[in-house]
Parts: structure tokens; C-alpha cells; sequence
């Protein structure tokens, strides 16, 4: 719904039997749906931006992202959804992303933000990089907040966000599949700098259930070598260990995602 396109806004106009003539009413339409979507269970919102722009999401005026809005109707016809470009629709994308982040908060359910590692190849790797999205948590504080993917390989930069903003959560989905290594070296150092309950430590991201156990079998594996490591030289006791597998395979994600 951030991404407002001439087909969105006629298909929230059959489905609701409302018009959408101005961004205010296409916003309680936006309002009517999500609120539709949660009480049919839905457990979160997601946003794959990064596959199209970069994460920084300015604040943008009503009026500048209203003017915007407005073009849709008056230069889409026929099958061309508008001949606006897509760095002209930036305002009004960045003015919905907020305002979707506010409703979020409404129907108390997190916003989910795919970063960092890309399905496929022959992306703009930068765009996905996670610090870029400072300012959401910054500015939306009643919202949670899941940085999906962790910022992998950025993964100090989502660790920095985890560590200054209460409202934002790492799910470590995917990066056990990227590298073993990698993602066990660095949950021993998120051990040492992020509060337990800000980690999801296993997301399958998956449609189909046999990628998902071959992931979840790669996530304990490194897990256990992670938190063995700790306990090996003393940073954690065995029993500390065992709060912290509960928390990140378990009660983390049930808290976040009420579960």
C-alpha cells in the first residue's frame, strides 16, 4: 500500500465500494485493509523495499505527497498505470511508509523490513543497507520494528539498531543459510552487546517445508557453536545459555508476533 500505483487504488475502491478520490480516503481505505487483514490473523506487515530503493524513508509533508497522489488519477489511462517515474513517487511512498508504521501501531502488530541479502543476484546491493531506517524507529516508537535478515552481512549495523532502539528486533532468518560462520561468530558477539529478548535466532522464510527443516538444521548447528563457545571461555554459564536458546527459538518471536 506504500507503493500506490492507479490499479491499487481501483482495487481498494471495489473492494471497500468507497472512492478514493483524495490520499485522505485512499489512507482509510489503507486503514480498512490492514484492519481486515488483522482480524483475518495477520501477525505483521512486511515491506521488501529494498529490492526497488534504498531504506531511508524521509518525512514528507501531506500536501507534497497529495500532489503526488493526485497525478495517478489525472495521467493513468487505458493499461499505463501513470507516466510518473519512480523516483517522482519517492515523497508520496516515504509519506505512506510513515503513516503505514503509525497504523501498525493502531493493530499493535510489528513492521517487518526485509535488508540486506537479496533473493536472486544482480541487485544494488547498497539499498538494502539496514541503518538507513534509522529514523522509523526513531520517530515511531508505539511500532515494532523487525529488521528481517538482520542486516546480513551488515550485521553490525543491525546490531546498532537493536542496541539503541527498545522498539527494534533482529530476525536471524536466512543468514544461517548464507554462512555458518558467519552468523555463529557474530551471535557470540551479539550475546555480548544486545539485550535477550531483541533476537529471533531462526526464521525459515520459506514456502516449501523440507528448505525449512534443512534451515532450522543449519540454525542449531550454529546456535550450539555460538553459545558453546561462550560457555567454553566462561561468558556464560550453562543455565544462561539455556535462557538464552528459550528466548531466540522460542519465546522471542511468540512475544513479538503474539504467538
Amino acid at each position: 500500500y506504500a507503493e500506490v500505483s492507479l490499479g491499487l487504488i481501483r482495487e481498494l475502491e471495489d473492494k471497500f465500494n468507497i472512492s478514493c478520490s483524495s490520499l485522505s480516503k485512499y489512507e482509510d481505505a489503507v486503514r480498512m485493509s490492514l484492519e481486515s487483514f488483522v482480524k483475518d490473523g495477520a501477525k505483521g506487515l512486511k515491506f521488501t523495499f529494498a529490492y526497488m530503493r534504498d531504506l531511508e524513508f524521509k518525512s514528507a509533508a501531506q500536501s507534497d505527497a497529495e500532489r503526488i497522489y493526485n497525478r495517478f488519477a489525472d495521467e493513468g489511462h487505458g493499461r499505463r498505470d501513470a507516466v510518473l517515474g519512480y523516483e517522482e513517487r519517492r515523497p508520496l511512498m516515504d509519506y505512506m511508509v510513515h503513516r503505514i508504521c503509525e497504523m501498525a501501531a493502531e493493530f499493535d502488530i510489528p513492521v517487518v523490513f526485509h535488508s540486506a541479502m537479496q533473493a536472486e543476484i544482480m541487485h544494488k546491493v547498497e539499498n538494502a543497507r539496514p541503518m538507513r531506517l534509522w529514523n522509523l524507529p526513531h520517530r515511531h516508537r508505539k511500532t515494532s520494528f523487525v529488521l528481517l535478515h538482520s542486516g546480513f552481512p551488515w550485521m553490525e549495523d543491525g546490531a546498532m539498531l537493536a542496541k539503541h532502539y527498545p522498539n527494534l528486533y533482529l530476525d536471524m532468518a536466512w543468514t544461517h543459510v548464507m554462512s555458518p560462520d558467519i552468523t555463529a561468530r557474530v551471535l557470540g558477539a551479539w550475546i555480548d552487546l544486545i539485550p535477550v529478548h531483541k533476537i529471533m535466532g531462526f526464521g525459515g522464510d520459506y514456502h516449501v517445508v523440507e528448505k525449512i527443516y534443512g534451515h532450522l538444521t543449519l540454525a542449531r548447528r550454529s546456535i550450539a557453536i555460538a553459545m558453546a563457545n561462550k560457555v567454553c571461555v566462561g561468558d556464560l554459564t550453562m543455565q544462561r545459555a539455556v535462557v538464552w536458546l528459550n528466548a531466540i527459538l522460542h519465546d522471542n518471536a511468540s512475544r513479538i508476533y503474539k504467538v
